[in-house]
């Protein structure tokens, strides 16, 4: 298992349409995106650690487009030299969190996304998940529990349009926070 760890789960942005074909709302997405980079900036110049970016995403589109716009800007500041220079991974997508609208897969979802992160993750590594609100609260607390060895559940399911969560754990210290308002 890694000794340090730095874990962000991200809502998809806006999206219109109908079930299963909704897609992001492109004409708003980079203004979308502003709260996010923000956010991802302050917590690598916050936690030092972070060498590399990984976005990971579920097979849907608004999810992977989501991705993509984010880890583009975060490419276009280094380039800028507006931040430090790090990898960034464009997404990487696991069906593991995938839409979960009645929310019956979490236990699943659980043990593969423990599996992965004890034995692929790689210290020092932001992963930056861009899920589904349907899946956040399931992801986060499974993670939590995990790293924490204990069990936590006093978190709101109340999803925000603009919601982060995050976990950390840098010199054994555990750090973490739920659904995070970025427009407040």
């Amino acid at each position: 298992m890694v000794k340090n760890f730095n874990i962000l789960i991200l809502r998809h942005f806006k999206t219109e349409g109908k079930h299963q074909e909704e897609k992001i709302i492109y004409k708003d997405a980079f203004e979308q995106a502003k709260p996010f980079i923000q956010f991802i900036k302050k917590y690598i110049e916050k936690y030092n650690n972070v060498n590399r970016i990984v976005f990971v995403s579920s097979p849907q589109e608004r999810t992977i487009m989501t991705g993509l716009i984010l880890s583009s800007i975060l490419k276009g500041e280094i380039i800028e030299q507006k931040m430090k220079k790090i990898d960034i991974i464009d997404p990487v997508i696991d069906k593991a969190i995938d839409r979960d609208p009645h929310k019956k897969k979490h236990v699943k979802t659980c043990k593969i996304l423990k599996q992965k992160i004890n034995n692929e993750y790689k210290e020092d590594d932001l992963y930056i998940f861009v899920t589904h609100s349907s899946l956040i609260y399931n992801t986060f607390k499974c993670l939590l529990n995990n790293f924490a060895k204990t069990e936590k559940d006093d978190f709101s399911e109340r999803i925000h349009s603009f919601s982060v969560s995050s976990i950390t754990k840098v010199n054994n210290r555990l750090t973490y926070e739920f659904n995070r308002n970025l427009k407040n």
